[in-house]
């Protein structure tokens, strides 16, 4: 029987496929927003290491506003959602 795609690797990219990732360490990030919750970013390597409180900023919300906030945890669990990445240390 013949599949439609004989390797994985042939299959065309479409919507189903995740954009690839930043490289990089998983970061925590609190912000200055009217929220009560941390947010997951990745922390380029071209930064250097990531470390407690430091401020960065990140995009923030369905429009990627500019917003400012500060490093809350170190090392998260990889995710399957896209993350972003922080925009300056």
């Amino acid at each position: 029987m013949n599949l439609l795609f004989e390797n994985p690797q042939d299959k065309p990219a479409g919507p189903e496929t995740p954009a690839p990732q930043p490289q990089g360490q998983i970061v925590a990030v609190a912000l200055n927003a009217n929220v009560w919750d941390s947010y997951d970013y990745i922390f380029p390597a071209a930064f250097g290491e990531p470390f407690l409180g430091q401020r960065v900023g990140v995009p923030f919300g369905r429009g990627n506003r500019a917003t400012v906030g500060f490093i809350v945890a170190l090392g998260r669990p990889a995710t399957t959602r896209t993350l972003k990445p922080v925009h300056h240390a």
